[in-house]
């Protein structure tokens, strides 16, 4: 079964979907490296090197903040995010998780193990 696949037939697919896809979007940006180059002139690389660092941290606070905002937002319709990476096809740049209940969950998983 494919990632994007697993919501089908369940109440609300599309909100699930959307909060599966941003928060795997979300997720991939932390696998990134942080954006460190090389000067000669290491006074320059240093400055250049912290105000890197400072957007890089600036970058990921934000990403934070909206995973948060995002799980909130779950967790008022009862939902938890799930990893099924390793039952699925990856259909985008990163996984999609299941975004539902642990009854939904496991409910899943048996019909991905078959």
């Amino acid at each position: 079964m494919k990632d994007n696949e697993v919501h089908i037939g369940l109440e609300k697919s599309e909100l699930r979907d959307f909060f599966s896809y941003q928060l795997g979007k979300l997720h991939e940006s932390t696998t990134k490296n942080s954006p460190i180059f090389k000067n000669d002139d290491y006074i320059q690389y240093g400055i250049d090197n912290a105000q890197l660092m400072i957007e890089y941290y600036t970058n990921d606070k934000l990403r934070l903040e909206s995973v948060r905002a995002l799980t909130l937002l779950m967790k008022q319709q009862g939902w938890i995010e799930h990893d099924i990476s390793d039952h699925t096809d990856k259909t985008n740049e990163f996984y999609i998780h299941f975004v539902g209940t642990e009854d939904e969950y496991n409910e899943l998983l048996v019909k991905l193990n078959q």
